[in-house]
């Protein structure tokens, strides 16, 4: 409104309001059992369905167990596109550990809180007995004693290899790697062929997934020669 002729003068406005989108799928990451001391990585996909740069400003996670990369920001995602971003769980014990992503943006509704979860489970190793031992075996003869190894634990108990320190002890099965379920157990048949006479020793080394590894297994047995007596000296019939 003005004092010129003409006034009022209407003059012409316009424009388009934009705002991005945040999309997040799966809609929660669920990452079934782990072996501790191991990973596992699952991607999740981050969209922008709306019409104006997403931008992440920053990633949370809620436990030391569940990382993520890429985690420098801040994140820009074009209007349509996508981002993949890889969550790596790392358990350290045994038993479910959840957690939470929290992912701040610019898109309606941040920060997004996303969830979570997986389990730590363990191998173990348990052989029995103790050791062997072998006693006296004749030279050029063989004695073969059993071990078994088996896996109380919560997941697949693998061994990997198994040597032995002495070529006078051998093992079956030798074909590596091994997998006894949760629950199993294997049976390993040790045979000793003594080859020199007197005490020989020697360790059966198990490289195996679960905690403790390796497994050093003791073996004994003394080579003997073969001697002949016979009794009485000699025999008389007599008439």
């Amino acid at each position: 409104t003005h004092n010129a002729a003409g006034s009022p003068t209407i003059y012409s406005l316009q424009g388009t309001g934009v705002e991005p989108g945040f999309g997040i799928s799966p809609a929660s990451l669920d990452f079934g059992s782990v072996i501790v001391g191991t990973n596992s990585i699952l991607p999740v996909t981050i969209t922008n369905t709306g019409t104006s740069d997403l931008v992440m400003s920053n990633i949370i996670s809620s436990d030391v167990h569940y990382t993520f990369a890429p985690n420098t920001f801040p994140i820009t995602i074009g209007s349509g596109l996508n981002q993949v971003i890889n969550v790596t769980f790392a358990p350290t014990a045994s038993g479910l550990v959840t957690g939470n992503l929290t992912i701040t943006h610019n898109a309606t509704g941040s920060p997004t809180v996303y969830s979570l979860q997986g389990t730590g489970v363990e191998a173990t190793f348990s052989i029995a007995p103790p050791n062997l031992n072998f006693g006296n075996v004749v030279l050029g003869s063989n004695a073969t004693l059993q071990a078994t190894v088996s896996n109380p634990g919560t997941s697949n108990l693998v061994i990997s290899n198994l040597t032995s320190s002495n070529i006078q002890y051998t093992f079956t099965p030798n074909v590596f790697p091994v997998t006894i379920l949760p629950g199993g157990n294997q049976v390993f048949d040790v045979t000793y062929t003594p080859t020199t006479l007197g005490l020989s020793t020697a360790d059966l080394t198990f490289t195996h997934n679960a905690t403790g590894s390796p497994t050093v297994y003791s073996l004994q047995g003394t080579g003997v020669e073969a001697t002949f007596a016979i009794a009485p000296p000699n025999l008389n019939f007599g008439n």
